[in-house]
């Protein structure tokens, strides 16, 4: 039967391993749809179970946290880089 042969399979950005959550923090960092990384991972219920819209609050907390912090870190690094490039032009 059809129904017998549907597979689980995790998305694509997802924190299941090591690796995969580096390169999901890194989509995040860019802000190349974060949200829906956000979104997935609000859904998240626990190991082997059905996602549940908006299970989890603290992950947007997260998310949101780690969004202005990255890019915090990438205006620091934007700034250092403009007067490092100014002081060695003088």
């Amino acid at each position: 039967e059809e129904w017998m042969n549907r597979m689980w399979k995790s998305p694509p950005f997802s924190f299941d391993h090591t690796g995969r959550a580096m390169l999901t923090l890194s989509v995040v960092t860019t802000l190349d749809d974060w949200e829906v990384v956000m979104y997935a991972a609000m859904d998240g219920a626990g190991v082997d179970k059905q996602p549940v819209m908006n299970n989890s609050s603290w992950a947007a907390v997260y998310f949101i946290l780690f969004v202005i912090c990255s890019g915090l870190v990438w205006f620091n690094i934007f700034v250092g880089v403009v007067v490092n490039t100014y002081s060695q032009m003088q």
